[in-house]
């Protein structure tokens, strides 16, 4: 329950800033990082 705490903390920053600190996040966000998040 924890990780997952720390996962949606994560997810909420990262959405919300305009774009992801790392490249590789950026195209992640393009194809749905949502997949990836709940991995």
């Amino acid at each position: 329950m924890k990780k997952n705490s720390r996962w949606m903390t994560w997810i909420i920053a990262e959405s919300a800033k305009p774009m992801p600190a790392m490249p590789w996040e950026r195209r992640a966000r393009g194809r749905g990082y949502r997949i990836r998040a709940a991995g």
